[in-house]
């Protein structure tokens, strides 16, 4: 249940580098889980590195549902949200006015507007230019069916650090403090009843891990936790720091 340290000394420029790559670890993914979150955004009041909670979603179930975003007042304007345009739909990749999200969730997709089809490049712009004229404006859109959300803020650069059919590892309550570092504590839920299982402490010297650091599960049934990086701030080190934790 504590992240022990294990380090290794190099004594050659780049040691840190070439030990990743040797041993795969730059590369490392971890073992699928079946499962996938998904961010409900939204800062949390006071600490704007903290986003508010998660969606979970089954990798073996993509099936899709219809929903009507009816929207009846713009922000200045405009929708709050950004797309991403593709031939026949359009894809929510941001959401970037707190009130929207009363209405929008990341990777929807917009099918049509007002009952009228997108079927080209181009129809999105044109539909939607001329229904915002006269509000409210219907989008039908298609959004990915959720088999569980937790509402626990963890750290919008560090998203679930590990997840499978009951868990999901996440970063402390107080990670932000540190940047973009995860600082002081993860904390394990149950995701299927939100219930806190156990809150785990960075026991090792650095106290943090890097947004950039590798991190996951190791291979097999021990659920062993990993993380590495340089043993020295900002990467200037000839030697490599791998971290595990294991349950007990």
């Amino acid at each position: 249940g504590k992240v022990q340290r294990l380090s290794a000394d190099f004594s050659c420029p780049g040691a840190d580098d070439n030990f990743k790559q040797e041993h795969n670890i730059m590369d490392y993914k971890a073992p699928a889980s079946g499962f996938h979150a998904r961010p409900i955004p939204g800062r949390c009041p006071g600490k704007p590195a903290m986003n508010a909670g998660l969606t979970i979603h089954n990798d073996s179930d993509p099936v899709q549902e219809q929903v009507d975003v009816v929207v009846g007042q713009l922000y200045e304007g405009k929708l709050g949200i950004g797309f991403q345009h593709q031939s026949d739909t359009a894809v929510v990749i941001d959401i970037v006015v707190d009130d929207a999200h009363r209405l929008w969730k990341l990777g929807d997709e917009v099918k049509a507007i007002n009952g009228n089809a997108i079927r080209k490049d181009g129809d999105f712009m044109r539909l939607y230019g001329s229904a915002k004229e006269s509000l409210p404006v219907t989008f039908t859109v298609m959004r990915s069916k959720e088999v569980g959300r937790l509402l626990a803020e963890w750290h919008c650069f560090h998203p679930e650090l590990a997840l499978d059919s009951e868990l999901v590892l996440l970063s402390g309550e107080n990670a932000g403090v540190g940047g973009r570092r995860l600082t002081g504590d993860m904390r394990l839920f149950d995701w299927k009843n939100g219930h806190l299982v156990k809150t785990i402490p960075l026991e090792f010297t650095q106290g943090y891990i890097e947004s950039d650091w590798p991190r996951g599960f190791l291979s097999g049934g021990s659920q062993t936790f990993f993380t590495a990086g340089s043993i020295e701030a900002w990467g200037n080190s000839e030697g490599a720091l791998i971290a595990f934790c294991t349950p007990v």
